[in-house]
């Protein structure tokens, strides 16, 4: 689905990420009032029928405010990763198996998505990570002021699994109105948000790190290079 391209100047997409992490707490937070909401109802605190009225209104107001709130996240979302993954090019990534436009359009199709998705952004971790490409000599030289960055993580299977366990109980309690499952989705989603969370910290982390090592060693190259050019004019001259 891809095909090498000249290389793009890197973008830094700190400010989206940052942007996607205080949505993604927005939302968890919006889910854990949520939850704590439908605890109260289930545990039969309300009785009374202008309790219950003043109930399911207070119910449609949480939920379309936790649905416009995820759709928000999402939109930024997709915005932070097609950023993110334009980045690899600059990033010393002349080929990956998918292009920016494709990526985003396969977070979007039905079914495909449900592999995709996990794939797109476990694709992202490792080829952001900022040990990639690099001589061993160079990394050997710095080997005491670079931290590690492992290319593989549980943290993408994590999020997936909680997130596909929070749709799938919640279509489980749209066929049972009124039962526990709804708070169990809105758990996983809970769960399902931190790790995300966590996650776009890391890759844009590792983004960044591996863009600052690409500078360093730049600058190392064109060092050398100046040095070996000064003593090889000294030794033309020398000979003069």
């Amino acid at each position: 689905m891809n095909t090498a391209k000249a290389s793009r100047r890197f973008s830094s997409a700190h400010s989206l990420a940052e942007l996607v992490i205080i949505l993604l707490a927005i939302c968890a937070s919006i889910d854990v009032v949520i939850g704590g909401y439908q605890v109260t109802l289930l545990s039969g605190a309300l009785t009374e029928q202008a309790d219950l009225i003043t109930d399911n209104n207070t119910t449609q107001k949480l939920r379309t405010l936790q649905l416009v709130a995820r759709f928000t996240t999402f939109v930024v979302f997709l915005i932070w990763f097609y950023r993110a993954h334009r980045n690899l090019q600059a990033l010393g990534i002349r080929r990956g198996r998918y292009s920016s436009p494709w990526a985003v359009v396969l977070f979007l199709v039905p079914i495909l998505n449900l592999f995709y998705a996990y794939d797109l952004v476990k694709e992202l971790w490792r080829q952001s990570s900022p040990d990639l490409g690099f001589s061993d000599a160079f990394l050997k030289q710095h080997a005491f002021a670079f931290e590690n960055y492992p290319s593989k993580t549980a943290l993408v299977g994590l999020w997936w699994g909680f997130t596909i366990a929070s749709v799938f109980a919640a279509r489980i309690s749209a066929l049972m109105t009124g039962s526990w499952i709804d708070l169990i989705s809105d758990a996983f989603a809970v769960v399902a948000s931190i790790l995300l969370m966590v996650i776009v910290k890391n890759i844009d982390a590792r983004q960044e790190e591996k863009y600052r090592r690409l500078t360093l060693d730049a600058v190392t190259r064109k060092a050398i290079d100046l040095v070996v050019a000064t003593e090889f004019s000294r030794a033309a001259s020398s000979k003069n």
